[in-house]
């Protein structure tokens, strides 16, 4: 296509002027394009899609009371999520002996039977703490994945993170204060 026909059709096609105006298009013997706002020889009309356009933001709801106030369950209503915050995807992690600190989100409650479940490089990790926060130890120096699963009293996942990819990063000897070599 040559650079005027392109530049018609994208006239054509943004100007408000054109806007509820025909195009025509012909292709030459030669195989070039050719557009343009009135019909001649050859050429058939071009469909082009509506316009559109933004309105500006919506005006919020009325507020209703059935609205403004929760149903009893509503915290269930909706199947559990759970998610990984913290290590995040491909975050170096500093720290000494071992411990990694592990942050979970989302809509999830622990139910009478059910089992929050991480796997530390696809084995599952004894943990430490109550969920949001929980710690795990011997999480060493190196590329981690980690995810946590939700599990029911049947050993069914009601939930899971997607796995994370992190990387731990301990002191070296190295490093060390002079007092701990």
């Amino acid at each position: 296509m040559n650079i005027r026909a392109a530049g018609i059709l994208l006239l054509a096609a943004l100007l408000p002027s054109g806007q509820g105006q025909d195009i025509w298009r012909h292709v030459t013997e030669h195989g070039d394009l050719r557009y343009a706002d009135r019909p001649f020889a050859g050429a058939a009309p071009v469909a082009l899609p509506e316009p559109s356009g933004w309105t500006g933001p919506m005006a919020p709801a009325p507020a209703t009371e059935a609205r403004d106030t929760p149903p009893p369950d509503a915290a269930h209503a909706g199947p559990p999520s759970l998610e990984l915050l913290r290590p995040t995807e491909q975050e170096t992690v500093r720290g000494a002996g071992g411990e990694l600190k592990v942050l979970l989100g989302g809509d999830f409650e622990k139910q009478s039977g059910h089992r929050l479940l991480l796997e530390l490089d696809g084995a599952e990790a004894e943990w430490m703490g109550e969920p949001p926060e929980v710690v795990l130890n011997n999480v060493w120096r190196g590329e981690h994945r980690l995810r946590a699963r939700l599990l029911d009293e049947q050993g069914r996942e009601r939930a899971s993170s997607r796995e994370v990819v992190f990387y731990k990063r301990e002191p070296s000897l190295a490093e060390a204060p002079s007092g701990l070599r």
